[in-house]
């Protein structure tokens, strides 16, 4: 039974742990060396993570180191979404319900990747010197007539507390490569007037050109009243999702570019900040404070995806059902 102290994760553990024996899956994890139940997956077993095994063909290459786990954030975002990335017309029915905003016309075509960066993102986003450019959980492109008119960029989050954040707010360690001084990341009024000075990422060692687009013209972020970065904490990665999506729609010509995050409902960790942003301590309500006029994060419950899917096709009943029992969504 879940304790009061029990972090979401904790609970998650033992759910999954309980979900693998209910189904006579204990045979496929890993043995511990302590004697304790495993929620981890046998390598030759790891196609056994999602619902459909042949769903792994659209990660592979790209598997988490520990996609295996049942407590896969990964995996989560390829069960969810898995039926629309194999059913093209289904992805179409679900994004005009998730946007109805944006007209589809009757021959536009939907596609759905995973663990997605768009070519040329690296020069877009000055991240020719990372190994790991900004890469997108789930992304929806439309195609109208062969070109590209409209995308959505969707962060999915299972059991983790935060969402990634900035490097350089972190203090300095000896001996290792990091921001010399941290300190420049509490005083935004700096940042802003400097990026290349005063933000260790846009610096020439880095590179990112991230602060270009929040201040550009076109697509201006609202720092008013902030004292420190607000990026320091987890808006960091929601925002490089968001920059990319406007280098999208200037870079390729596309007409929108939405970005959205899919969050288990019972986590609501992930979604608190340490420190107030604008007043708040919610990050997707900080975020969108911050955000351009008319430009609002989208928020896409598993359980929305789930019901859309199965009410454009009954044939994914078994797999809604499954869903629901393997994640515990009965929320």
């Amino acid at each position: 039974m879940p304790t009061a102290n029990q972090s979401f994760a904790e609970r998650m553990k033992e759910h999954q742990i309980a979900w693998a024996n209910k189904n006579g899956l204990n045979h496929l994890l890993e043995p511990r060396n302590n004697s304790q139940p495993s929620w981890v997956l046998k390598r030759e077993h790891k196609t056994r993570n999602l619902h459909d095994s042949t769903w792994w063909q659209y990660i592979r290459g790209r598997e988490h180191k520990w996609a295996r786990s049942l407590l896969s954030s990964q995996c989560f975002a390829v069960n969810v979404f898995g039926p629309l990335a194999e059913k093209p017309i289904l992805a179409k029915r679900v994004l005009e319900k998730l946007l109805p905003h944006r007209t589809l016309e009757r021959d536009d075509e939907v596609s759905v990747l995973f663990e997605h960066t768009p070519n040329g993102t690296r020069e877009w986003l000055g991240e020719t010197k990372t190994s790991q450019p900004t890469q997108v959980d789930v992304f929806f492109t439309v195609t109208r007539r062969e070109r590209p008119i409209g995308y959505l960029l969707v962060e999915v989050k299972y059991k983790e507390p935060e969402f990634g954040s900035c490097r350089g707010a972190v203090p300095l360690t000896p001996g290792k490569p990091g921001n010399p001084d941290s300190s420049r990341c509490l005083n935004l009024q700096s940042v802003l007037a400097n990026p290349k000075q005063m933000c260790w990422m846009a610096e020439p060692g880095n590179g990112r050109h991230y602060w270009d687009f929040m201040l550009s013209a076109a697509t201006p972020f609202t720092f008013t009243s902030a004292v420190a970065c607000p990026f320091r904490q987890s808006l960091y990665q929601l925002m490089r999702n968001q920059v990319l999506a406007f280098a999208l729609v200037q870079n390729i010509s596309a007409d929108w570019a939405e970005f959205g995050v899919c969050l288990h409902p019972g986590n609501t960790r992930v979604r608190q900040l340490s420190d107030a942003v604008l007043g708040h301590t919610d990050a997707l309500e900080a975020f969108n404070a911050i955000l351009p006029n008319k430009t609002k994060i989208i928020e896409i419950l598993p359980s929305t995806i789930i019901e859309l899917a199965r009410e454009n096709d009954p044939a994914l009943s078994e797999w809604a059902d499954w869903m629901r029992s393997r994640y515990d969504l009965h929320l």
